[in-house]
């Protein structure tokens, strides 16, 4: 049986996200066999998992010191790795920008090889980005993170170890808004709509002898946005002078989408000490930690554009977040062994008897 704290943050469309820590750190050996340990931590790491072990294994009083332990581990959906390679991979930013910029050109110098090239390479990006975007949407990566240090001397009369440990949980969720997948959708839609400079400008004319821009806009309704996929310009009577498309990934259009990033790190810094009991004949041991628990949470919500922005500070605005508590808390253990040699070995813990919840801001 096992307690863990529960951090709970903010998550977008005003839900709250439970937030469970992992029950321990990444001890190495622990991993190894499953993440067990309750019944079969080694002295040097009983504080960590059951501080009753301190008097029922290596009860030989001699000193055992653990370094600091570290260990990281970390979880994606695999369709979610792929589509993050993908857009780092295929740079959909830079070569939606690259073919827009081309695509004006040859519109100025009636370049047609170039145009319907450089409109291939937008509609298969657009399509590309749109398509990776909503993979990723609403799938988490988890990274996990661990250190432990301690001293601990072993005995069935009194087994003590001080012991310093900190735990740390990083998760970061996209979060894809409709309108974005829909201003993408519009837009490559549109550009299938000709296949010629002359049929562009055929639809700008007709825009202009109508004042209808409507087929050129993208909308959505639920964040009240519009984004005009091309400027039509005219010469002053009512013909089209030139056309330029404009670019659904910069500044034409604020991309919605988000990164929900959140985390919580839980240092702990205590004592741990047991004693072993006679009770009707079997030799039971148990255990206590006392400890000082120092719970730091933070989150950040970048925008698809922000991450793409070189002046922005991710490291910065989770510092801005940071909220820090401290509370102290007790682990509590119990572990006694059976067989020839005391081959088998039951243990039991309760982690962080005193429950407690956190809130970030």
């Amino acid at each position: 049986m096992k307690r863990s704290y529960k951090i709970l943050l903010p998550s977008l469309l005003f839900t709250n996200l439970a937030f469970a820590q992992p029950f321990s750190t990444l001890d190495t050996r622990s991993m190894s066999m499953g993440d067990t340990g309750v019944a079969s931590a080694n002295a040097g790491s009983a504080a960590l998992f059951n501080p009753a072990l301190l008097s029922e294994k290596n009860t030989d009083q001699s000193v055992h010191v653990i370094l600091p332990n570290i260990g990281v581990s970390a979880f994606a959906d695999p369709d979610a790795v792929d589509s993050i390679s993908n857009i780092e991979d295929n740079a959909y930013f830079d070569n939606i920008s690259s073919a827009i910029d081309t695509m004006d050109s040859a519109l100025a110098s009636s370049n047609a090889a170039q145009f319907i090239s450089s409109k291939q390479q937008l509609t298969s990006n657009t399509n590309g980005f749109n398509k990776d975007l909503n993979d990723l949407s609403d799938k988490p990566f988890r990274i996990n993170a661990g250190g432990f240090f301690s001293v601990s001397v072993p005995s069935k009369k009194i087994g003590g170890s001080v012991f310093a440990n900190a735990a740390a949980t990083v998760e970061t969720t996209p979060m894809v808004d409709d309108c974005d997948s829909k201003v993408l959708s519009d837009y490559t839609a549109f550009l299938d709509s000709f296949n010629s400079q002359a049929e562009l400008e055929a639809i700008g004319q007709e825009a202009l002898d109508t004042n209808d821009f409507s087929a050129l806009q993208s909308k959505c309704d639920s964040n009240n946005s519009t984004f005009n996929m091309i400027t039509v310009n005219d010469d002053g009577f009512g013909n089209v002078d030139s056309i330029t498309f404009n670019n659904p990934v910069e500044d034409d259009y604020d991309l919605a989408s988000e990164v929900f990033i959140a985390g919580v790190t839980v240092s702990e810094l205590g004592i741990a000490f047991s004693h072993q009991f006679d009770i009707a004949g079997q030799a039971v041991s148990f255990g206590l930690t006392p400890k000082l628990q120092t719970i730091t949470s933070y989150h950040a919500i970048p925008t698809t554009q922000d991450l793409d922005d070189d002046n922005y500070d991710l490291a910065d605005e989770l510092e801005n977040s940071e909220k820090e508590d401290s509370a102290f808390n007790l682990d509590f253990g119990v572990a006694t062994s059976f067989l020839n040699n005391d081959a088998l070995t039951v243990g039991l813990t309760l982690k962080n008897l005193i429950p407690a919840t956190y809130k970030t801001s």
